[in-house]
């Protein structure tokens, strides 16, 4: 059996970006309920949620997210543990 090779693309993740989804981490909490974005992307700055979208391509097209923004999307249920990714 072989193994699937796995494809990385080269991307620089900017210390800006990192620092901010790193922060946004810290903050353990958006500022306010994400309930309302149960299954949805969402974009975080300043602990705020600035933007939604269905998927991960139309989020990061969106024209109010930027490229420090911290991106994740919520789970079905949104009391579950979710991730922020630095967007760059």
């Amino acid at each position: 059996m072989q193994r699937r090779r796995t494809r990385h693309t080269d991307r620089n993740v900017s210390s800006s970006s990192l620092a901010s989804a790193v922060a946004a981490q810290q903050a353990g909490h958006v500022g306010g309920s994400v309930a309302e974005y149960a299954g949805r992307w969402i974009a975080v700055r300043d602990g705020e949620v600035i933007a939604s979208a269905a998927s991960f391509e139309q989020i990061v097209d969106h024209p109010r997210v930027r490229h420090d923004d911290a991106l994740t999307r919520v789970p079905d249920d949104p009391d579950a543990p979710y991730l922020m990714v630095a967007h760059s």
